[in-house]
């Protein structure tokens, strides 16, 4: 279960960084869009933990605990450095809300 649980919550933070550019074709989307990628920016500026991580770490109990957030422990440690500090994660926050504000203007824009 946690790996469904960990699958549906790389899609989530994926649609909530990219899906923005699915409103250039589906302009509907910003509806389903724009709670996701306020919850995202929320989660990191606010260091607030995911529903989603705390799920993953209930059904992990049998497995090597998950000692850090999602992010952190899945896509960081892959391309990030390590020591990410909640700066960090505050400044990812706010870099999200800048390039979803461009792409909303854009494509919002456009119509």
């Amino acid at each position: 279960m946690s790996k469904v649980i960990s699958f549906v919550h790389a899609l989530f933070i994926v649609f909530s960084i990219f899906g923005g550019l699915l409103l250039f074709d589906y302009p509907w989307l910003v509806l389903i869009h724009a709670p996701c990628v306020l919850w995202a920016i929320s989660v990191e500026v606010f260091n607030i933990t995911c529903p989603l991580t705390d799920l993953e770490r209930h059904y992990r109990q049998d497995q090597a605990p998950m000692e850090v957030d999602f992010m952190t422990h899945y896509c960081f440690q892959y391309c990030l450095p390590d020591g990410l500090t909640v700066r960090h994660h505050r400044i990812l926050g706010v870099v999200l809300f800048l390039a979803q504000g461009l792409v909303y203007t854009f494509a919002l824009g456009s119509m």
